[in-house]
């Protein structure tokens, strides 16, 4: 009895070193868990394209693309087709709503990919490049932007100036590079009046672009009906936007922010006595200060190119975090 009894336990103590049990072998034990981890190990990564892609922030930058073009689609549908319809004594269009339809369509798809690019270069930019560097340079365009700007404006009474007019609306898309370079030097210093005055000059220049091209003569002027034209509310903004970064950019900038500041005021006060009917205002006085003012800041920006609580060490590669 006894030999069978130590036998007995011999043979289980045999099953049990020879069986894994069900936390080494069964399906979702450790055993399967290592398996799955050793897989993982001798998976491929993903493509350095993807990667790439994904630390510029490509996929959050679409998204953005897509609700700027949206907006944007939406607001000169309004601004030609519903204003119309609702609003006494404004001027209706000829044109069908269907065309508007379509056109919003392919505003919204240009303005979407021009976002997406242009927020996409911005992020490559700001982790491959000293910021100093591109703040003097865009301070540059932006000057040399304005001074265009305000030659062209000059140039369109002339009396034969058909062939300048078109030309107008060139220029003023420099001073996108003066909006980034004034943000980029003041955004550390936490003014709220840099984010809106960023947010209004950049619509505003989009706008007086866009409206310069729409409107065959684009000056403002009592004379003209109705008052409030796209270019007038687009130079208006501008204006704005230009005052509010100047105003915060002061204390960094000295003396030239003080003068666009000024200078930007003037435009927007000559918009507003165009609209109250007063006396006749050509648009060569409300743009001509504003594109100055941006020869003001740019050249601001020129001298004092360095953005304000920043270090050299802050400059890295694009892509040092791999994980």
């Amino acid at each position: 009895m006894t030999d069978a009894t130590e036998s007995a336990d011999r043979d289980r103590a045999a099953d049990t070193a020879g069986d894994p049990g069900p936390t080494a072998g069964g399906d979702g034990g450790v055993g399967a868990a290592h398996d799955a981890a050793t897989a993982d190990d001798h998976r491929p990564g993903r493509p350095p394209l993807l990667r790439f892609f994904e630390a510029l922030g490509f996929r959050r930058h679409a998204r953005l693309g897509v609700v700027a073009g949206i907006v944007l689609a939406v607001a000169l549908y309004g601004f030609f087709v519903a204003v119309p319809s609702i609003a006494p004594g404004v001027r209706g269009r000829p044109e069908s709503p269907l065309l508007y339809v379509v056109l919003g369509f392919v505003v919204a798809v240009a303005t979407a990919l021009f976002v997406t690019t242009a927020l996409t270069v911005r992020t490559l930019a700001r982790a491959v490049a000293s910021p100093p560097k591109w703040v003097r340079r865009s301070g540059g365009v932006a000057a040399a932007g304005g001074l265009l700007w305000t030659a062209g404006t000059l140039a369109g009474f002339a009396t034969a100036a058909d062939a300048v007019r078109p030309w107008i609306s060139v220029p003023v898309l420099l001073v996108v590079c003066g909006v980034w370079a004034t943000h980029t030097r003041i955004k550390r210093l936490g003014s709220p009046l840099d984010r809106v005055g960023t947010v209004l000059a950049t619509a505003g220049v989009a706008a007086v672009h866009v409206a310069a091209l729409l409107t065959p003569a684009p000056f403002l002027g009592a004379s003209v009906e109705p008052a409030l034209t796209p270019f007038a509310a687009s130079v208006a903004t501008l204006a704005v936007g230009t005052a509010l970064l100047a105003a915060a950019a002061r204390a960094e900038l000295g003396a030239l922010a003080d003068v666009a500041a000024g200078l930007s005021a003037l435009g927007a006060l000559a918009v507003g006595v165009a609209l109250a009917d007063v006396v006749a205002v050509s648009g060569a006085v409300a743009v001509v200060p504003v594109a100055l003012a941006w020869v003001a800041l740019g050249v601001a920006l020129r001298g004092s190119p360095t953005p304000a609580n920043w270090s050299p060490e802050e400059v890295g590669s694009l892509l040092d975090d791999d994980s």
